[in-house]
């Protein structure tokens, strides 16, 4: 459990940090469609963000290290859910 505790912690760590610096980015053009770009970028890094810690699930799993797989796993489920929902919400600002 507490492997999941740190694990999830970074992740969502993370998460915003790169969704402020996107969102900095973005917002420091001043372009018209920043927010359709900060929409499509934090899209892009999330997927990668979820693709990443599914890998690093898939790999514990194989290796027989399930403790940390399965903190993974469940990272890479809360990654998705509230990274799609930073991503909706950052772009909306």
């Amino acid at each position: 459990m507490e492997k999941l505790k740190t694990i999830a912690g970074v992740n969502l760590l993370l998460i915003l940090l790169y969704s402020i610096i996107i969102r900095l980015i973005f917002t420091a053009s001043g372009e018209y469609y920043d927010d359709l770009g900060v929409l499509l970028v934090s899209m892009f890094v999330i997927t990668i963000h979820v693709g990443l810690n599914l890998l690093a699930a898939i790999i514990f799993f194989v290796q027989k290290n399930n403790s940390l797989g399965k903190a993974f796993l469940i990272s890479t489920v809360i990654v998705l859910i509230i990274g799609f929902s930073a991503c909706i919400g950052n772009s909306s600002l």
